[in-house]
């Protein structure tokens, strides 16, 4: 008697159906926007509001008003969160940036008890911040979780700063490898000053950076190039940020209008310009350097900005999550190819 055999389904039909479920979520995921984007925050004052506003890496807003509070200042980025200070009420807050670019978490008090805190600057897992002790400049170090000084540095005692001392304010720092570069603008010692110091050990010590001479109060680096503000001369220089030395001191000198602020990314800069009114005032023009050169630019990247006068660039932040959907692309094209199977059963 001869058996009867039982068909089997060949196991060609079985591989081409993964194959087209392979072929089908990498199309999907190929349509889909990447996991991460950059953006620019700005200050503004509209109607006299403090605003931070959010744009897109083109200058279209993004959310004009993605936060309203106080006197913003200054700005600074930690991985997703954005640090703000307030020299008014003498404190920092922290935004938490999610999802799709939109605030999910804040500590509008981070650091507070400050006085006059008109820059920051974060280097790894600590951040900089300036307050005064009587009619003195001085430097505060903490984590950027915030919670106690880590490290005090007193330009009335001279202990850590040397001889970064007097009792105007700090309005810009900036970070330069394991280097602080600190902009100081003194009433009673030389107009505006630059200095550096490395940061090592807790402790900071003094390089041989100095650019004395005029009042600024933006600073950045890009690479071994340091930039600085000129805003009485509506010029931005450039300098080597290895040893100080002037390699044009109005490498910007157009387009400009009370240049304030400056931040760096990548190979280009942004600064706000504050001026209160004429041609290019309320704009952040982008400028692009290629081996310490001007290779292009963008005026009024932004405009329409009331006295811009922080601005920061965060690199990372994270788009809504593609895994729902592939998830969701997978189960469907499984259903499919089950009922395909049975009806050739």
């Amino acid at each position: 008697m001869n058996a009867i055999m039982t068909p089997r389904l060949s196991a060609r039909p079985r591989a081409a159906s993964w194959s087209l479920l392979f072929t089908a979520v990498v199309t999907v995921t190929g349509l889909l926007p990447a996991t991460a984007r950059a953006q620019i925050f700005v200050t503004s004052y509209p109607a006299g509001t403090g605003t931070i506003g959010e744009y897109n890496m083109n200058g279209t807003p993004a959310n004009a008003t993605l936060v309203q509070t106080g006197t913003p200042y200054a700005l600074a980025v930690s991985g997703s969160d954005l640090l703000v200070t307030d020299p008014n009420a003498g404190k920092v807050s922290d935004y938490t940036i999610g999802s799709g670019g939109a605030v999910t978490a804040s500590n509008t008090s981070l650091i507070s008890g400050l006085i006059q805190p008109y820059a920051i600057a974060v280097s790894g897992s600590n951040l900089f911040v300036p307050t005064k002790d009587s009619v003195y400049n001085s430097l505060l170090e903490y984590p950027t979780s915030g919670g106690t000084a880590i490290t005090f540095y007193s330009s009335a005692t001279g202990a850590g700063l040397g001889s970064y001392a007097g009792n105007g304010n700090t309005p810009g720092l900036a970070v330069s490898g394991s280097n602080l570069v600190i902009i100081g603008n003194s009433n009673t010692g030389p107009s505006g000053f630059i200095r550096e110091f490395a940061i090592s050990g807790g402790a900071l010590t003094a390089s041989n950076l100095t650019l004395p001479g005029f009042t600024s109060e933006g600073i950045a680096v890009l690479g071994s190039y340091l930039f600085v503000t000129n805003e009485s001369a509506n010029t931005i220089g450039e300098y080597s940020a290895i040893d100080g030395s002037t390699i044009n001191a109005s490498f910007i000198s157009s387009g400009l209008n009370g240049p304030w602020a400056l931040a760096a990314s990548g190979s280009n800069l942004f600064v706000t310009n504050s001026g209160g009114g004429g041609a290019g005032a309320g704009f952040v023009n982008e400028y692009t350097i290629s081996g310490g050169a001007l290779s292009a630019s963008t005026l009024g990247l932004i405009s329409g900005l009331t006295a811009p006068e922080g601005i920061a660039v965060m690199t990372a932040i994270p788009e809504p999550s593609t895994w729902p959907l592939l998830a969701g692309c997978a189960v469907a094209l499984l259903a499919m190819l089950r009922r395909r199977r049975d009806q050739t059963a």
